[in-house]
């Protein structure tokens, strides 16, 4: 709300207010100076320059003095429940991977921390990721049968070697998510993901040498599958969303003072075949749109296609203008799902019970998050090829009940999702991200009104 600074759709949060003044013309203002606490030291042309290599999506090796470190391992096989791909596709399998030393990982999504991938890698590999979940992502990640791994808290800061380190930054939104500082002797790399940037690391470190960031819009996907936004109104939702990143981009290098931007984070793409016309509305930027952004800025663009580095110079694939063509994208999707075995990576389990789905929501009662939905009513619609099953689910002020009901029933929200994709979240304490992310659920509301404790639940049903 400008008047008062509270924020309209999550209680008790605003914005911090101070004191002004205004004398002859001029404002006056006292703010709180942090002093950063992460050691300054100029960048100069003898620095030595990390190797960056992108190897997908937002999968990066950064080596340096013959240390290799790899963040958000994605390299074999779809995301988000067999939904989406790697595009430009990585030039490497895992098993093709030299030595490993380290691996970072920022958050649970698929596209970040994929079982498949991680199956293959050394399970002696030291394995870093962020706390804030009480250790699940860190259990997950001994499931698997890692056997060194370290939780970091926010602002700690761990050392790789003498002089290679990383610091945990958490999200500043209410989804978790965290952000690397990883420093190189003296050159550092702070890699946003597709988090956005907490504003909070300049009071710990004010310049940066590399951003590392998404150049596109949202990978949600809001609002493409939300049947009661019309299309013009879709693309202009797009649209304005790809701007805000872009925006985005410009003023965190500015802030940052940064020497280098490497847009990365968006190598993706849906190629389940009954999801193509998805595809095919997705408004996203380029990496072009990035460098005609910052063509007269002080930062330089690291244009790094998927199997490219950089260490001060360019290795480039070969034929990489290819990618950008509509036609050779579509063909390849269409060839790569069938050569998957089509529909291999696609969760096939359709036997969930009722009693099954009554009891997962249920289970919601009494928690903070549902209290803090209030009310609010859902027409959950769960499909399957020969059957489908309506319920009703109901919050109210921190008590979840939901029954079957008819097709008409009256909601704040309809929600329809594919009985397999639907076992598949709740069989595995997933997020309902990867239900999402993926396009597998489709969504219709009467009111704009953004129920954010409601979708709180849905990022992490753990938490209710």
């Amino acid at each position: 709300n400008p008047d008062d600074g509270n924020c309209m759709n999550v209680p008790k949060k605003h914005l911090h207010s101070y004191p002004i003044a205004i004398e002859k013309n001029h404002l006056y203002v006292d703010l709180p100076i942090h002093s950063p606490d992460l050691e300054q030291k100029k960048h100069d042309q003898n620095t030595i320059l990390p190797k960056i290599t992108v190897i997908s999506n937002a999968c990066l090796l950064i080596e340096w003095k013959n240390f290799r470190l790899l963040t958000d391992p994605w390299i074999d096989g779809p995301c988000f429940l067999g939904e989406c791909i790697q595009y430009p596709p990585p030039k490497i399998t895992t098993n093709e991977l030299e030595q490993i030393d380290a691996i970072w990982i920022s958050h649970e999504h698929s596209d970040h921390f994929h079982e498949k991938t991680l199956s293959k890698i050394d399970k002696k590999t030291p394995v870093i990721i962020p706390d804030y979940d009480d250790h699940r992502l860190e259990n997950k990640i001994k499931k698997l049968g890692f056997v060194n791994t370290k939780s970091i808290k926010n602002s700690q800061t761990i050392f790789l070697t003498d002089d290679f380190s990383i610091t945990s930054f958490f999200s500043a939104s209410i989804w978790n998510d965290s952000i690397q500082l990883i420093q190189t002797g003296d050159f550092k790399i702070l890699n946003l993901n597709d988090t956005g940037f907490n504003w909070k690391i300049l009071d710990h470190v004010p310049k940066i040498n590399l951003i590392c960031a998404q150049f596109s819009g949202p990978g949600s996907s809001f609002p493409i599958v939300w049947d009661n936004i019309k299309d013009e109104q879709k693309k202009q939702i797009m649209k304005e969303q790809n701007i805000g990143v872009l925006k985005s981009l410009k003023q965190v290098a500015e802030l940052t003072k940064s020497d280098y931007l490497l847009p990365y984070a968006n190598f993706l793409e849906i190629y389940y075949p009954e999801h193509h016309d998805y595809m095919l509305s997705k408004e996203a930027n380029s990496i072009n749109d990035v460098i005609k952004l910052f063509r007269n800025s002080n930062t330089q663009i690291l244009d790094l296609l998927p199997g490219e580095s950089w260490d001060g110079n360019f290795y480039r694939i070969e034929n990489r203008e290819k990618y950008s063509d509509l036609d050779y994208k579509q063909d390849y999707l269409k060839k790569k799902f069938l050569n998957d075995s089509q529909y291999d990576h696609i969760p096939q389990n359709h036997s969930l019970t009722d009693s099954e789905i009554i009891n997962y929501f249920e289970n919601f009662s009494g928690s903070y998050l549902s209290s803090q939905v209030q009310e609010y009513d859902i027409h959950l619609k769960i499909t399957s090829k020969c059957d489908e099953k309506n319920f009703l689910i109901s919050f109210n002020n921190g008590n979840v009940k939901i029954k079957k009901t008819d097709l008409n029933c009256k909601s704040n929200m309809f929600w329809e999702c594919p009985q397999n994709i639907f076992q598949e979240v709740i069989s595995n304490d997933l997020s309902w991200d990867e239900a999402l992310l993926g396009y597998w659920c489709k969504f219709f509301r009467d009111s704009p009104n953004y129920n954010v404790y409601l979708w709180k639940i849905f990022h992490a049903p753990w938490k209710a």
